[in-house]
């Protein structure tokens, strides 16, 4: 194993690099995949809700904090079926909120997909070895000694009806949920474009027509300006870049 390239402090790994058949490099993907419901509590003492006209428990998880040189601390979480209570309004409980988080889930091996990524030798390997990675969602590019080129949106976006998540939503309706994830295989991607080259900047990630709904924040403008200078250039040196 030959690899060279940029990792994070204290996480093993290359994030973007390359080694002696691929290169890769990843920016955040700008999708929404967290959202708020607001909880109805079923007793004062906001240990018991209401979910679909039932009275649900909380989960309570209990957090200790070691202070250097200070008392222990024990914070209590309450979890419930969206995930962790997070905001938390003592005068107001009906303003309390739930978050629910992608990356919360289990299930993700970021670290297998970086080792994948290290040990790769082509578009197969790449493509084959990046499903595992859940969060945060990346725009992973690639390159081979093949001449092969290619960028996927790699990550586990939530399955949304139109314009959900934009507000808080009612946490005592499961029906407010997501509705799954949109398939990985269907994640945005594109292999050998025809004008040459794939390109991460952080930026909106499909064209109008693509069949599911999701929102976010999207870099607009490093994109543009980054696809008009590449697609001015021709036989691209690494002088150019």
């Amino acid at each position: 194993l030959n690899t060279y390239g940029v990792s994070l402090p204290g996480f093993p790994g290359i994030v973007i690099g390359f080694n002696e058949n691929i290169s890769w490099g990843m920016t955040n993907v700008g999708h929404d995949v967290l959202d708020w419901y607001q909880i109805k509590w079923a007793n004062n003492e906001r240990t018991k809700y209401i979910l679909d006209d039932q009275v649900k428990n909380v989960e309570l998880k209990y957090e200790t904090i070691y202070v250097n040189g200070g008392k222990t601390v024990i914070d209590t979480i309450r979890y419930t079926q969206w995930g962790p209570i997070v905001y938390e309004s003592p005068k107001h409980p009906q303003q309390d909120m739930a978050m629910r988080w992608v990356a919360h889930d289990s299930g993700a091996n970021e670290l297998q997909v970086l080792k994948n990524l290290a040990t790769a030798k082509n578009y197969d390997d790449y493509i084959n070895g990046i499903p595992a990675f859940h969060s945060p969602a990346q725009n992973i590019v690639f390159a081979s000694r093949e001449g092969d080129i290619a960028i996927k949106i790699q990550g586990k976006l939530p399955l949304k009806n139109k314009e959900q998540g934009r507000f808080v939503q009612d946490g005592s309706n499961s029906s407010n949920g997501w509705n799954g994830f949109i398939p990985t295989s269907q994640n945005p991607q594109i292999k050998n474009p025809e004008r040459g080259f794939v390109s991460s900047a952080n930026q909106h990630s499909t064209s109008p027509d693509y069949p599911y709904y999701y929102n976010g924040y999207f870099e607009e403008y490093r994109g543009r300006i980054l696809n008009r200078k590449l697609d001015s250039l021709q036989n691209i040196k690494a002088e150019d870049l």
